[in-house]
């Protein structure tokens, strides 16, 4: 097998392995998957999960679409789902280097702990970003039927191509879109070891939302230039953004509004677990000298505007 491209951000992890997703293609048909390999000597990658294996909790159903792996401690988790659009299996799957096989961690249709949801408390969507420390993970999920729209634009610098492309499929070629977003959304903890699975913050009266979005891709017959991802084709994509390490979560979320003229602002928050409600670390409108202290005679470079989400 010849890999074509791999999406999204290795994972280095004990010193001289690699965790990785990598697409091909397999009789003119696309195809994609989780592989490591030892980067310290010869051996070839090693697959732990493709598309067409069979998802163990949930017989009948194989792998549509895998997500770029988190490793540490000689483990591997990623998310593997039957339909990345609308998925009705898979989950949070954990593979051993060197043993065979895979252990489900987090699967569709788990009960979320502690809320009451009347369209449903079982998970229906779970996120491919993934933060493994080598015995917790941080991912995002949702639940309940609910949902609320989001209004996409496209940006206005950057690659010519994926501009293009983003207002060629924008409504009517008006350079904005709109999305349908779960209403209910939560940050989890999965401790591997025990077992429990922990919901460290949800959307409600504190957090509005835990995705974010950019438009992104390689336009066909293009180098897709700064924007490209990896030879995918370009659209929008939207993730959460999530750090864990021993417990301690952090993650960037949209606040809900404070009445119905607030604004509805960005900000950075950490969890401490051990039961302590997240804090806001940073936040949009806070003094930037808080991280970046003033100095004299540096110049900054404007970030490029690859699209952004309207707070109207």
């Amino acid at each position: 097998m010849r890999f074509d491209q791999f999406p999204g951000s290795p994972a280095a992890f004990d010193g001289g392995l690699i965790a990785f997703k990598g697409n091909s293609t397999v009789d003119g048909a696309g195809q994609t998957g989780v592989s490591y390999r030892d980067v310290t000597g010869t051996g070839a990658p090693v697959a732990v999960a493709w598309s067409g294996q069979a998802i163990q909790n949930a017989p009948g159903a194989v792998f549509g679409s895998t997500a770029p792996p988190s490793a540490a401690a000689g483990q591997i988790v990623f998310t593997g789902l039957d339909n990345e659009e609308a998925p009705t299996a898979g989950g949070i799957y954990l593979a051993r280097v060197g043993q065979p096989g895979i252990t489900t961690l987090v699967g569709i249709g788990e009960t979320v702990p502690g809320v009451t949801t009347p369209s449903g408390t079982t998970l229906n969507r779970i996120g491919e970003a993934l933060s493994f420390d080598g015995r917790r993970v941080a991912f995002w999920g949702a639940w309940g039927t609910e949902t609320r729209t989001v209004t996409l634009t496209c940006g206005s610098e950057g690659n010519a191509a994926v501009i293009a492309a983003c207002i060629a499929q924008s409504d009517g070629g008006s350079g904005t879109t709109t999305r349908e977003v779960p209403l209910h959304q939560g940050i989890f903890v999965k401790d591997v070891v025990t077992g429990e699975l922990t919901l460290v913050a949800e959307t409600g009266d504190a957090y509005q939302d835990f995705l974010f979005w950019t438009f992104s891709g390689r336009p066909p017959g293009t180098d897709g230039g700064e924007e490209e991802d990896e030879g995918e084709p370009p659209r929008w994509r939207a993730s959460a953004f999530i750090a864990q390490d021993a417990g301690r979560v952090a993650f960037k979320a949209l606040k809900t509004p404070d009445g119905d003229d607030g604004a509805s602002l960005f900000g950075l928050f950490l969890d401490l677990g051990e039961g302590v409600n997240p804090f806001e670390v940073l936040g949009e409108g806070m003094a930037g000298t808080l991280v970046d202290p003033p100095c004299r005679g540096r110049a900054r470079q404007p970030a490029a505007d690859l699209g952004h989400r309207d707070r109207a």
